[in-house]
């Protein structure tokens, strides 16, 4: 993926994540600890994939 990406992790105990995009072409993926801490790593992979797949489709895109 060419833009940047950050990953932020929220200190929540839920399964939840969202992606954003920004101003200058990133993007932030906010994802909280619940996904860490309640679900396997291809759980996790495939929540990950779902995020990136807005981004590239550009569902979240900025529209000033």
């Amino acid at each position: 993926m060419q833009p940047r990406v950050r990953l932020f992790v929220l200190p929540n105990p839920d399964i939840n994540s969202f992606s954003l995009s920004l101003p200058n072409g990133s993007f932030s993926l906010f994802t909280t600890e619940g996904i860490a801490d309640k679900i396997d790593s291809s759980q996790r992979e495939a929540i990950m994939a779902y995020e990136i797949a807005h981004m590239l489709s550009g569902d979240n895109f900025f529209k000033p």
